[in-house]
């Protein structure tokens, strides 16, 4: 009598879904990868983990051009008002401000001078002629959206000035300055910003080429660039001029990048939120450009299709762990994302690199899941 025997067991079904399984998940993960730039979900969350490795990373970041800002802050508009008046202050005081730092190598004006003054105008002309004496200022320029047209200093001193630069800052979705834009897409005129336009200008004066592309994303500095009031400038004009010596001499400026600016609180329509501050002066901005664009330093996020390899490679890991014990499998699958975050961040520290965090971690979470089901 034959004895019956049992069935081989069948190896084509656990293939079957095994390969299926892989499929759905390169498929979801590619999905993911693809919406990650349409999902305002997704998009914010990924915003917050790029604003926390910026911080984190910002402290590594030092400051490397000689920047100076003299600035208009709460010190200056009290102690100028009695002899300037409040704000706007006459020009003439600029004029001064200018003399004074001279020998400056380079100089920016994050103010708007727009229009002439006529009850001032030997005011208006002092300025003009200063700037046009020293020959290395750059000024500011605006373009006004309800009006379509540029905003651009009177015409006196645009004539004086070495050129011209856009203080445009364009916020994210979320409200947050991460980008800086180097030339402005407004009424089909791609002006340079104020910050390349000044470094165009020291790399001309520097007989060297400099390259930049139309936008970056900006990388803060662990350290802020000198700051004085011009208050004190104008007490060490004083001193000057009475034949005392000042605590703040010519010579502090000199071959040094000097920006004139607003710091004060009282004036906050110059500041924006940035990764690192919840309130940044326009003139702050412009040197952590300014920085950025003459040393090359500033962050790539990466998007595209190594984006979407990260997501899919990610997702496919778990697939890797043949433990068939859920506490084994949990265990060493859960070192994969922690492994993926802390190599993100080294990509930051070592490259300036923005490798996606929350995409590639998602699409983990879920094929990882799966595999317990």
């Amino acid at each position: 009598m034959d004895t019956p025997t049992k069935p081989a067991p069948s190896v084509a079904t656990p293939n079957r879904h095994s390969v299926l399984g892989l499929l759905v998940v390169v498929g979801l993960a590619t999905l993911l990868a693809s919406a990650a730039g349409t999902s305002t979900l997704l998009r914010d969350i990924e915003s917050r983990t790029y604003d926390l490795r910026v911080r984190w990373h910002t402290p590594r970041e030092p400051a490397r051009l000689p920047i100076t800002i003299l600035a208009v802050d709460d010190e200056s508009l009290a102690r100028l008002e009695p002899a300037a008046g409040r704000w706007p202050w006459p020009r003439a005081l600029f004029a001064t401000v200018l003399d004074y730092a001279s020998a400056a190598r380079l100089v920016g004006l994050d103010i708007l001078f727009p229009e002439a003054d006529a009850t001032f105008t030997p005011s208006d002309d002092a300025f003009a002629q200063q700037v046009a004496e020293q020959g290395r200022v750059v000024g500011a320029t605006f373009y006004d959206r309800n009006t379509r047209t540029w905003i651009e200093p009177y015409p006196a001193l645009k004539a004086a000035l070495r050129g011209l630069g856009h203080v445009h800052v364009v916020p994210d979705a979320d409200g947050v300055a991460r980008r800086h834009l180097t030339r402005s897409p407004f009424a089909g005129e791609p002006r340079l910003s104020l910050a390349a336009q000044l470094a165009f200008q020291l790399a001309t004066h520097t007989n060297t080429t400099l390259r930049f592309p139309d936008s970056f994303l900006f990388c803060p500095l662990a350290t802020r660039p000198t700051v004085i009031s011009i208050a004190d400038v104008m007490t060490a004009w004083r001193d000057e001029q009475q034949g005392r010596v000042p605590d703040l001499s010519r010579t502090s400026f000199a071959g040094r990048i000097v920006l004139i600016g607003s710091l004060a609180t009282g004036l906050p329509l110059d500041r924006e939120v940035t990764p690192v501050s919840e309130s940044e002066a326009g003139v702050l901005i412009t040197a952590t450009a300014l920085d950025n664009l003459v040393t090359g330093r500033f962050y790539h996020r990466v998007t595209g299709l190594p984006a979407i390899l990260l997501t899919v490679g990610l997702a496919l890991l778990p697939f890797a762990v043949r433990s068939h014990r859920p506490l084994a499998y949990f265990g060493a699958t859960s070192l994969l994302p922690i492994g993926y975050s802390v190599g993100a961040q080294l990509a930051v520290e070592w490259g300036r690199w923005m490798l996606p965090l929350t995409v590639p971690l998602l699409a983990w979470l879920i094929s990882a899941t799966a595999r317990l089901v």
